[in-house]
């Protein structure tokens, strides 16, 4: 198996180099930088297009397609290839376009924000050309690259107690009939991993007027995506040199009248997000950190939000910020006047169960960093390879967490690998 990644679409939106466009509609009268939304729509047009044209020379070149004389390409079945284009998240906000919400974009797990196309082509597909609205997950390619190569994924478990969320993808390949398999699909994320010598910086992406503090430098924040900085080193004079470590210690300075008067309090992305969907409903759990002025102190704000969607073309039914979807919720900023029927109330409850089922399948067995389930010498001997590659740098394998990987990381999973080996969480 390869895996070809493009850094292409991504910010910052910028013209693709000269012949990398097909030259035809989208790809003509590019700004040179992103500005309004339609300027932005044509930056990632023409990046879109560049990324296409060079997915199509790198399946030419590998003989798995032929370029046709129209400039289309047709799948070279002699070359017994698979081939998966996928993508790996929802549109960035400023590039989102209607049905999709400009504010539950990328960095959240709204539909916005996960909801995307994957093509496979290979010579077992039942009908080319055709579209399957089923619910897939990444995780179903794990069990597909095994099923193409004749390898039952679990059997390569040797009993060691690993969860596999894997579920079938190649039935769909090939019966265009394939009943639907997954009943739902789930999605998580929450904050990074930070070192002990690392300070949060707050940054306010504008498009969006939410402070986040995920990003690493001013760099990141300014360039990248367009943002303020209100970490250290701000411009601003009324930040504080050391600047805001927080988005809850950003708000509260504006609470406090501290920042110019036409501040108002900033919407702060969550620090963890759980969701899970059916075909017709989705459970969204979100915790954020934020100044409450009430306390005059940090809260973690915890919400609950339950939806009606669905996948119809053109126009599907998305989390609508308006309540035209929502059928509960507990967050303060979404209301709903729904009384929830007898089904839909045992539809809530069974979205609840497996979401606490996923999240309790995630046990934590520190020193297993190659997550096969047993802290073994495996992960001692990659963790040596890695400290002389990254010259005791920074990796998976800095257990304690202080920005390095050395000695210190060794004398702890030697600690573990004798004290441990199975991870009491996984008997």
């Amino acid at each position: 198996m390869a895996t070809v990644s493009f850094s292409s679409v991504h910010t910052p939106l910028q013209p693709s180099p000269p012949g990398t466009n097909y030259g035809q509609g989208s790809s003509t009268n590019v700004p040179c930088v992103n500005g309004t939304a339609g300027d932005n729509w044509k930056l990632m047009n023409s990046m879109i297009e560049a990324a296409d044209k060079a997915l199509g020379d790198v399946l030419v070149e590998t003989g798995v397609a032929f370029k046709n004389r129209d400039g289309s390409y047709t799948y070279n079945k002699e070359s017994n290839t698979v081939v998966v284009v996928m993508g790996d998240n929802g549109s960035y906000g400023p590039t989102a376009r209607l049905p999709f919400n400009f504010y539950l974009a990328k960095a959240y797990v709204y539909q916005t924000g996960v909801w995307v196309p994957m093509m496979v082509t290979g010579a077992m597909v039942d009908q080319p050309g055709r579209t399957n609205e089923e619910m897939v997950s990444v995780v179903d390619l794990f069990q597909l690259f095994g099923d193409l190569a004749d390898v039952d994924v679990r059997d390569c478990l040797d009993g060691r107690p690993v969860q596999i969320d894997s579920q079938d993808l190649l039935p769909y390949l090939t019966n265009a009939n394939q009943p639907p398999i997954r009943n739902t699909t789930f999605t998580y994320t929450s904050e990074n991993y930070r070192g002990t010598n690392f300070t949060n910086q707050a940054c306010v992406i504008e498009s969006l007027n939410a402070c986040t503090t995920l990003f690493f430098s001013q760099l990141v924040c300014v360039d990248i995506y367009a943002g303020i900085w209100y970490g250290a080193g701000s411009n601003l004079s009324w930040v504080p040199e050391e600047g805001f470590t927080s988005c809850c210690d950003l708000n509260r300075a504006i609470y406090e009248g501290k920042a110019p008067a036409t501040l108002t309090p900033y919407d702060v992305l969550p620090r963890s997000q759980v969701a899970v969907r059916s075909a017709s409903y989705k459970l969204v759990n979100i915790t954020t950190e934020d100044f409450d002025n009430t306390t005059q102190t940090c809260v973690n704000i915890n919400s609950e939000e339950f939806y009606l969607i669905n996948q119809d073309d053109p126009i599907p039914l998305l989390e609508d910020a308006t309540g035209n979807s929502t059928l509960a919720s507990t967050s303060p900023n979404l209301l709903t006047n729904h009384t929830l029927t007898p089904e839909e109330t045992d539809i809530l409850a069974a979205l609840r169960w497996e979401r606490d089922t996923m999240l309790s399948s995630a046990l934590p067995c520190p020193g297993d960093v190659n997550l096969d389930g047993v802290v073994n010498a495996k992960d001692l001997a990659q963790m040596r390879v890695w400290m002389e590659k990254t010259n005791n740098g920074s990796t998976w394998w800095d257990l304690n967490l202080d920005g390095v990987t050395n000695e210190k990381d060794v004398v702890i999973i030697e600690d573990l690998i004798a004290r441990v080996s199975v991870c009491p969480s996984l008997r």
